[in-house]
């Protein structure tokens, strides 16, 4: 399979590239050379690198889209400014793969966003679901809502759209285990 990968420097997508090996990835990040730097100390098979999807007028060429971009959320205080970078790190980069979607003729089948379980804020003792009706003001409900809505316009006959809410993630050399 051609995939594209958003987020693969971050701890998900690091161990997602791990099984990835058998495709051709094409890994869109912000910096070429600091990812090479970051990736270079395990075999990941064919990765292509790219630092902007500008240069792309659809996505024809890719069978699925795995979209895990985003500015780290615990790693610094959650600032006006660092609040718009998180914002601005998971919306803009969806907003453009969906526009490519768009545009494509032969679209991928599958695109993958991430999201998080902020999404449903904080439930108490509740239970809740994918059919649980969320109304909060809180910050992590903010960006999963907006980010999800943003990813769901990608929806069609052509590409089916899977939300990815993850939890805490731990893991040996990142994830909250770390912090």
């Amino acid at each position: 399979m051609k995939l594209l990968l958003t987020g693969g420097t971050g701890f998900i997508g690091r161990e997602l590239l791990k099984h990835l090996t058998t495709h051709s990835v094409t890994l869109l990040t912000r910096d070429v050379a600091a990812a090479k730097r970051i990736l270079n100390h395990t075999d990941l098979g064919n990765i292509d690198y790219i630092d902007s999807l500008d240069t792309y007028n659809d996505l024809n060429e890719f069978d699925a889209i795995i979209n895990l971009a985003g500015e780290p959320i615990a790693d610094k205080r959650w600032s006006a400014a660092q609040k718009q970078r998180i914002c601005d790190s998971r919306w803009k980069v969806t907003e453009k793969i969906v526009e490519l979607i768009h545009a494509s003729t032969k679209p991928p089948s599958t695109f993958i966003s991430g999201s998080a379980v902020g999404y449903y804020g904080d439930q108490q003792d509740h239970p809740f679901d994918e059919s649980l009706k969320v109304h909060h003001d809180n910050f992590a409900h903010t960006v999963c809502d907006r980010w999800e809505q943003i990813a769901m316009r990608a929806q069609s006959d052509h590409t089916r759209v899977c939300i990815l809410r993850t939890g805490v993630v731990l893991g040996d050399g990142g994830g909250a285990w770390r912090k």
